[in-house]
């Protein structure tokens, strides 16, 4: 019987193609793979600008019901896998698309000349579609120098400290994820280190779906050769949904977290994505580039504002 698998991709994750991506608009080339590096924040530390980063952990969430063959679990329990250094791919037989696909296209245009764009128009050079994968920040939009990945990310033994999760997306379509933009509150990059953005919503989670499969596996390899592979099985029933969580998440917090009414204090910035600059290839010059300055962060602008996003993702160059 087909059924459908989606992967949602939550928190403090690098999505890195296999061929460089713009910011927003239709890529050059189309990239034929993706790989998600969850940035090792395991550790409580200080940034380079002085800013205090707070533990996240990589976990995998899913249902019990969705495990094929005999089980010994309630069938509405929820299972939660930590991914400490293991790096995950995904066996899918049949189903479509049969490739790797990108959702990110057209972007919206400027105001005519001389009009006046309506009250609370999305900005220009924005994605028009709501799916778009260029929702989620760019490094090019906050750190042009610094948007190339650390190659040693994609290695093993060399990625310690800098990797506490990886995975590798070879098939699906690929967009954002459970995001409008119109009610979401609207972000900005300084432009300290040569980036720099207009206000506009950011969002902190992608997916990627295949459709009509008849058998996934979820692999999952130590990359430090201390444990056995993980191997395990999923299955649903017909043109139903199996979907499971990968999450760079905050200590103590699930993928998803219940909206509070009358918030103590909503986040005025995104301060987890200081993570990111971790990862920069060329992060030994961080230091000297900002100049004394606050790493680029995104900033809510507005005292009050719609769907406060945070522990955003980014996208980076190879």
């Amino acid at each position: 019987m087909p059924f459908n698998f989606r992967v949602v991709f939550n928190g403090l994750c690098a999505f890195v193609p296999n061929r460089p991506v713009t910011p927003v608009g239709l890529p050059l080339e189309k990239p034929t793979e993706m790989q998600v590096v969850l940035v090792d924040a395991r550790t409580r530390t200080q940034a380079i600008d002085g800013g205090i980063l707070q533990p996240h952990f990589p976990i995998a969430v899913l249902k019990s019901v969705n495990l094929k063959g005999p089980r010994d679990l309630l069938p509405r329990t929820r299972l939660e896998w930590r991914l400490d250094r293991r790096e995950l791919t995904f066996e899918v037989q049949d189903g479509t698309p049969h490739d790797f696909v990108l959702v990110q296209g057209a972007v919206r245009g400027a105001a005519p000349q001389g009009g006046q764009p309506e009250p609370g128009a999305l900005p220009a050079d924005t994605p028009r579609a709501a799916n778009d994968f260029a929702w989620g920040a760019h490094m090019r939009l906050a750190a042009p120098a610094f948007a190339q990945i650390d190659p040693r990310c994609f290695e093993d033994a060399g990625s310690m400290g800098l990797v506490a999760a990886r995975v590798v997306v070879r098939r699906g379509e690929l967009a954002n994820h459970g995001f409008d933009p119109m009610q979401t509150a609207r972000y900005k990059f300084a432009d300290t280190l040569g980036g720099g953005t207009a206000p506009r919503p950011f969002s902190n989670k992608a997916s990627v779906e295949v459709r009509g499969v008849t058998s996934v596996k979820l692999v999952a390899r130590d990359m430090d050769d201390l444990l056995p592979k993980d191997e395990m099985d999923l299955t649903s029933a017909d043109n139903d949904w199996v979907e499971i969580t990968i999450a760079n998440a905050d200590d103590g917090r699930l993928p998803e977290r219940l909206p509070d009414p009358n918030p103590p204090r909503q986040p005025t910035e995104d301060e987890d994505y200081r993570w990111f600059y971790s990862l920069c290839a060329k992060r030994g010059g961080l230091d000297a580039a900002r100049n004394g300055a606050s790493l680029p962060i995104p900033v809510r602008q507005g005292a009050t504002g719609p769907g406060v996003v945070v522990c955003m993702n980014a996208t980076f160059d190879r």
